[in-house]
């Protein structure tokens, strides 16, 4: 499998720098601190696919000084100690911490969570908010079908997140789904969005008739991370429009360009019906070719939506479909 979950994503404006944190469970943390000091040590501790998944992690430090990645070793035990390893563009961790329980950790956590202090402003939403893995079944589905197998959705990094935070608002995000492809040296980054309204479908479904609207309940701030994040990292970005009902179809988004005072400036849309969209994640888990057009099979549904279409989103977007 080369699609993979991201368990936390955290942009500091003070520093401007990305931290990615990286939650690894074991049954409990009686491990020497040089256990985990390079790769050949974790590739002989964990399995294939978290190897892989770690690897990939640091492709995303290597030659960027303004990313961090920390990774968490920590059991489901409270009272055990917990490890956390500090990358800054090497395989080598920079600092090594151990803290003594969750009561410890969840300190230095909630100080790099509030970084650049406690902002009033809209947050992504709180780690305690019901719908806050509102697209745990999309996620599940895809890589079930992808795998041929059950495939667990990875919710452990959530879980001791919650914990670590309390009642404090999460100014952190994650990426539902995201790969690296090794020929084109490219990230791709997958946003499940799920319909939930019955009065559009998973083909006119779009993040701006929720965002940019300036009302209370206002989401910009999610697809400003992601299309920030995405441009750090040389990402494609996909927005996966889905529901329940598999008959629907899917939509699938690549976003273009976006503006984050003005909203999105540029869309290739293609609607897929639910066996296209399972047979394009199926081709991309296992993409080989040196062409970064990931979709050119489905040029024909192809429509692309610029900034002119966008200018007057209200008076348009009973035309996008």
């Amino acid at each position: 499998m080369n699609l993979f979950q991201l368990d936390r994503i955290q942009y500091s404006i003070k520093h401007n720098k990305y931290f990615i944190f990286e939650f690894y469970k074991v049954e409990s943390v009686n491990i020497k601190l040089d256990l985990y000091m390079n790769l050949d040590c974790l590739k002989e501790a964990m399995s294939e696919g978290e190897f892989k998944k770690y690897s990939i992690l640091h492709k995303m430090t290597l030659g960027n000084p303004n990313v961090i990645l920390f990774y968490i070793i920590y059991s489901e035990d409270d009272s055990d100690s917990k490890v956390v390893y500090e990358f800054k563009d090497s395989c080598i961790p920079e600092k090594v911490q151990q803290f003594n329980n969750l009561q410890d950790i969840s300190r230095w956590f909630v100080a790099m969570n509030n970084i650049d202090g406690d902002s009033k402003s809209k947050k992504l939403g709180s780690c305690t908010d019901e719908d806050d893995d509102e697209s745990k079944d999309g996620v599940h589905r895809t890589l079930t079908e992808v795998a041929g197998e059950d495939i667990p959705y990875d919710d452990s990094g959530l879980d001791i997140t919650k914990k670590m935070l309390g009642s404090n608002t999460t100014k952190g995000f994650d990426f539902d789904l995201f790969q690296y492809i090794e020929c084109n040296n490219q990230f791709i980054i997958y946003e499940f969005l799920k319909n939930k309204t019955d009065y559009v479908t998973n083909y006119t479904a779009h993040p701006m008739r929720y965002s940019w609207t300036g009302g209370v309940r206002d989401n910009k701030q999610k697809f400003v991370s992601l299309w920030n994040a995405a441009q750090t990292f040389k990402a494609k970005l996909y927005l996966i429009n889905y529901s329940d009902d598999c008959k629907e179809g899917i939509g699938v988004s690549e976003v273009v360009d976006l503006d984050i005072d003005r909203g999105f400036r540029e869309e290739l849309k293609y609607n897929l019906t639910y066996e296209e969209f399972i047979g394009w994640m199926k081709y991309m888990n296992d993409y080989e070719r040196n062409i970064r057009d990931y979709m050119r099979d489905y040029n024909s549904k192809r429509k692309h939506f610029t900034g002119e279409f966008f200018d007057d989103w209200k008076g348009n977007k009973k035309k996008y479909n």
